[in-house]
């Protein structure tokens, strides 16, 4: 029982006007008179190494109180000119909380609480957003604002701690399409229950109606904002109004990273989390395991009986994450038939120059029939009429002198943005590329021209690639390449429904831990070790189905990432496998000198499969993720060389297994490996051979495993349609041709599919 200095119990009447008004049984009959002595607790953390001392939140003035642990309130801190009105409160009061947490509304004061391990400091977190809700702009904002204060032991019998106040900071809480239930409105959002993981971040619960999401909080980096104009006054949320984001207000955020979301797909959620509404309590054990319950106000409102849910994390409650690499599966054993058949039915000449690239990504709107092509050669879309075909373009769209046009994508929902065209633009000179979002010009059916909707360019999407809409049309993302160990990768995230721009970046993973563990589970960083950030190239992007997260392909690096969109944050970094190639149904052909197709395993050597195009699809109620082989490398600088040259080149000894096999240019020798990969630096082994691209597509699912590896499939199904794939130059343009190549005897290159 909570008690006052004097012995008597606390009442849950509130405090003063500010407050709601306080009523007798069932709510009825005359106002109660306010109470000075009033609580209304919520979270609440025994302190480290106090001796048995107590700190709790709650929401009526709102309060911290400092309690023993026979439960007499010895202190109690609230916003300044709150103090004041609780003079004749048996306990003392301090007026230490910053006056702007006064303005929080009505039930909604302190409910999330943080103690550190070392009782050094606590964090007290409101519950919702501030600001009266008949102003439009308080209304559709989304801050949550937090006090820090020091904890101070002073050994005193009557008073033997006291709080120091440290600084203030505010996060966003999550916008409201990501839930998933339509009455869903920023003033729901609830931030009800903490617990502290490390000296910079804590966990939140975050809830509303029919979901509960669980962030990391990192309030290292977050902007004090005492020291600001944004102080004491609710300017920071009435400027916010829901549209800007608190660094377009110059106020750097705490940084969020969703570790838990009971709706999304990719965590095997469900749009109606029995007790979701009332979701107030939480407890952790270790980094991957949460249990969860919720409060049933005493069944006043039918709510559920009180139960406790179980989590266990597929990620880790740190934030960022670098899951385990899979293992390779069992290899196909369909037979390989050649049972395709292709019907060339028209085509667009783009250039009869040999080796001159125009267009790698072409877009088709469903809606007006038309195609869209990025020439990347001119730096422009060009528009063509599907059907029937138009051989010259429409209408064209120039990004400027100096660009690069790399991809080019169209939202086919219907929606607001339906029709409208997203593409990724490169800065030719070497600096960041840019984002445009055109909008086509429709006149009577006719396609007139394209129109610059949006252009975004951040300081930090370098060499951007591919573009897509998610399926909803809500986001557009870019993979920013960056192609280089001096310009950072990072995936760019626009907000179609915010209107607003973020790069999530890979800055998280140069940490040390997360950068050992990144090593450990072969994810490959050869060009610079020390800074992942700068290494981790971002190739290709898809979705999950309910548009909360981007999967995009890390080729180079032979893995994927996760980003969550409504964060613009980069989550987890899922490894691929490593084909075993001396399994049977994974052999290779892997010379191009010994004049003809000879698949066969071969033992220590494995085939990274390095994606190039990868995409989500749904099969039987459940999501997969199909990748592309193709296989790339940075370079003989970092990771590239023929395998029949480690021995002379680099000075190497050989695995016994290997010695032969390499030195005959008929077997592995011409084949190109990345020397970093299987060498042991301690014996000056090359113990194994990872060569670039694994010759196959493969299939994982969204928590990372492989559940498909066409092994050598696809190899055995072109030695069954023909000898080799070539081109063949004729008076008409390109053509595919089946017709043998004797030049051409093998892939032994460091690219495939």
């Amino acid at each position: 029982m909570l008690k006052d200095l004097k012995g008597s119990p606390l009442s849950g009447i509130s405090n003063t006007e500010l407050d709601d008004t306080p009523y007798g049984p069932n709510c009825s009959g005359k106002p109660l008179p306010y109470d000075p002595n009033g609580v209304d607790p919520e979270d609440i953390h025994q302190i480290p190494k106090s001796g048995g001392l107590f700190a709790l939140v709650e929401e009526y003035s709102p309060s911290i109180l400092l309690m023993k642990k026979d439960g007499t309130v010895f202190a109690r801190y609230v916003p300044k000119s709150i103090a004041s009105m609780l003079k004749k409160a048996d306990m003392k009061v301090y007026g230490e909380i910053p006056d702007v947490f006064k303005n929080r509304r009505k039930n909604r004061g302190f409910e999330g609480l943080v103690v550190s391990k070392d009782g050094s400091y606590l964090i007290a977190i409101l519950q919702s957003p501030m600001g009266d809700r008949n102003i439009p702009e308080y209304d559709q904002n989304r801050v949550i604002r937090a006090v820090v204060f020091e904890i101070k032991l002073t050994g005193k019998p009557d008073e033997p701690a006291k709080l120091k106040f440290k600084k203030t900071f505010a996060f966003e809480g999550s916008p409201v399409s990501t839930y998933f239930t339509s009455a869903v409105v920023p003033a729901d959002l609830k931030y009800s229950a903490a617990q502290y993981y490390d000296d910079h971040s804590f966990i939140a619960l975050e809830r509303a109606s029919g979901q509960v999401k669980w962030f990391n909080i990192n309030w290292e980096m977050a902007t004090d904002l005492s020291e600001t104009k944004y102080a004491n006054n609710l300017k920071l949320e009435f400027e916010s109004a829901g549209t800007k984001s608190l660094e377009d207000l110059g106020v750097m955020p705490a940084m969020k990273t969703k570790v838990l979301d009971t709706y999304a797909s990719a965590m095997g959620g469900t749009d109606n989390f029995e007790g979701s509404a009332k979701q107030e309590g939480f407890a952790t054990k270790g980094s991957k395991f949460l249990y969860s319950s919720q409060d049933n106000d005493f069944g006043l409102e039918n709510n559920p009986e009180v139960m406790i849910s179980f989590f266990e994390l597929g990620r880790n409650l740190g934030g960022p994450t670098v899951c385990s690499r899979p293992e390779a599966p069992k290899p196909p054993n369909k037979k390989t038939e050649g049972g395709l058949k292709f019907v060339f039915k028209d085509q667009i000449v783009l250039s009869k120059k040999f080796d001159e690239a125009k267009v790698e990504i072409i877009a088709l709107d469903e809606n007006s029939n038309t195609l869209y092509s990025a020439n990347a050669a001119d730096g422009r879309i060009d528009a063509y009429r599907r059907k029937p075909l138009k051989k010259k373009p429409l209408v064209s769209f120039s990004a400027g002198d100096d660009t690069g046009i790399n991809s080019v994508d169209v939202c086919n929902y219907i929606g607001d943005t339906s029709g409208f065209i997203a593409a990724a633009v490169e800065d030719k000179t070497g600096g960041p590329g840019f984002l445009l979002i055109l909008k086509p010009k429709f006149e009577n059916g006719k396609l007139e021209g394209l129109k610059k909707y949006r252009k975004f360019k951040p300081d930090n999407c370098f060499l951007p690639d591919a573009v897509h809409w998610s399926p909803d049309c809500s986001y557009v993302s870019i993979a920013c390449e960056g192609e280089g160990a001096d310009v950072p990768g990072g995936v760019l995230v626009w907000n179609a429904l915010t209107d607003s721009v973020k790069v999530a970046t890979f800055d998280a993973f140069d940490e040390k831990k997360l950068r050992s563990e990144l090593k450990k589970q072969g994810v490959r960083l050869w060009q610079n070790p020390s800074m992942p950030s700068m290494v981790l190239e971002p190739e290709y992007i898809t979705y999950t189905m309910d548009s909360q997260y981007a999967i995009v392909g890390l080729q180079e690096n032979n893995a994927f990432a996760v980003v969550d969109l409504a964060e613009a944050k980069v989550t987890e970094i899922k490894p691929l496998i490593f084909t075993p190639r001396y399994v049977k149904g994974y052999g290779i052909d892997a010379s191009d000198d010994d004049g003809e197709i000879n698949i066969r395993r071969y033992p220590k050597v494995y085939g990274m499969c390095q994606p190039d195009t990868i995409q989500l699809f749904e099969s039987g109620g459940v999501e997969y993720i199909a990748v592309a082989c193709e296989g790339d490398a940075w370079g003989e600088e970092y990771d590239e060389i023929r395998a029949g040259d480690i021995e002379s080149d680099l000075g190497r000894n050989l695995a016994p297994e290997l010695k032969g096999l390499i030195r005959d240019d008929k077997k592995l020798g011409r084949l190109e490996v990345s020397y970093p990969d299987g060498y042991n630096k301690e014996t000056n082994t090359q113990e194994a051979l990872f060569h670039f691209g694994a010759r196959s597509f493969q299939i994982y699912k969204l928590d990372g495993t492989c559940v498909v590896d066409s092994g050598d499939g696809v190899k055995k199904l072109i030695a069954i349609l023909s000898t080799h794939f070539t081109r063949v130059r004729t008076r008409t343009p390109w053509r595919m041709s089946l017709t043998p190549d004797p030049t051409r005897r093998g892939q032994s290159q460091s690219r495939s599919m």
